[in-house]
């Protein structure tokens, strides 16, 4: 168990240094434009976020749902379809934002990281926007970044294992 310097209830969502990057896009991006910017990306997030003309967090899309417009099943089911072709949406200028949630969780950098762990568990969120005071996005905090950070509010450091397991012997 850590022991922390400072209590955790004290310790601002703005001090945490392990902020995943949070992916934008104007909400009137298309579905077919997201993806293809999403494609460019080393690994897929859980969702992406929808800004408004201001630069306001207004919508989220998780990527599951991305690649459910994408991959329709009647085209991953019917026989004799060229994969090669590519995906695109049945519609390519349908908007991204027809897609998206447009009720999103998100916790500015002055909250304290209790209440972000509690919006988390009660909301079973494993990403968390993080805004500024005009609600501009700044990044992402994930249980694994908020873990990571918390380690460095500890008194005693916890000790690098050689090996992730334990041993045990059996009797």
């Amino acid at each position: 168990m850590l022991d922390f310097e400072r209590n955790i209830s004290d310790i601002k969502v703005g001090d945490i240094k392990h902020y995943q990057p949070i992916i934008c896009y104007k909400k009137s991006i298309t579905l077919t434009a997201a993806v293809n910017e999403i494609g460019h990306l080393k690994e897929l997030p859980g969702s992406v976020f929808l800004t408004d003309k201001q630069g306001k967090l207004c919508a989220r899309i998780l990527c599951r749902k991305i690649m459910e417009n994408i991959f329709p099943r009647t085209s991953i089911s019917a026989k004799n379809h060229d994969f090669r072709s590519g995906w695109v949406p049945a519609d390519p200028k349908q908007e991204a934002c027809n897609i998206a949630e447009e009720k999103i969780f998100c916790i500015s950098k002055d909250a304290r990281v209790q209440t972000a762990l509690q919006l988390m568990l009660k909301e079973k969120l494993i990403e968390l926007p993080v805004v500024d005071s005009n609600q501009c996005p700044l990044g992402v905090l994930t249980f694994a970044g908020l873990l990571r950070s918390l380690k460095s509010f500890s008194k005693n450091k916890p000790t690098q294992s050689k090996s992730n397991y334990a041993s045990c012997q059996l009797a």
